[in-house]
């Protein structure tokens, strides 16, 4: 059976490799992903205890697949597939800038970027915090 995954959800596979040496330096792993004629590639990272994992997030729906590429034996050639399906609607993608100076989603949908500071924090109590997390929550 093929793994599914929402558009603009993110893709991991993880291998077990190496964990002698300094893994995070001595091991390069790539993943080239593919939809048709278009591929895409990825660098993988060292995930400690010998485990090494790759990310992708899938930017149009079909058929995927992937192939590793390691100077390490264990790491190289490993394959795989997943079908990229419609993304949830809560999912509008990641954001990019828009004419210059605005925001939207991948999907169009604007975003609106708020940001608040909370040093004060300390010096109020837990009901504070806990309003003030809820009126982000919902903005």
């Amino acid at each position: 059976m093929t793994e599914r995954i929402g558009k603009w959800d993110v893709f991991e596979v993880r291998f077990d490799g190496p964990c002698s040496g300094n893994p995070f330096k001595d091991v390069e792993l790539l993943a080239e992903f593919s939809k048709g004629n278009r591929t895409q590639r990825v660098a993988g990272f060292y995930d400690g205890d010998g485990t090494y994992v790759v990310r992708f997030m899938p930017d149009s729906e079909g058929a995927w697949t992937f192939r590793t590429q390691s100077a390490t034996a264990v790491l190289d050639g490993r394959q795989g597939r997943f079908e990229c399906v419609a993304p949830s609607a809560a999912n509008h993608g990641p954001v990019t800038v828009e004419r210059h100076h605005h925001f939207r989603y991948a999907d169009g949908s604007f975003y609106s970027c708020i940001g608040t500071t909370c040093y004060a924090w300390i010096h109020h109590g837990e009901e504070m915090a806990r309003q003030t997390l809820s009126s982000l929550e919902a903005s």
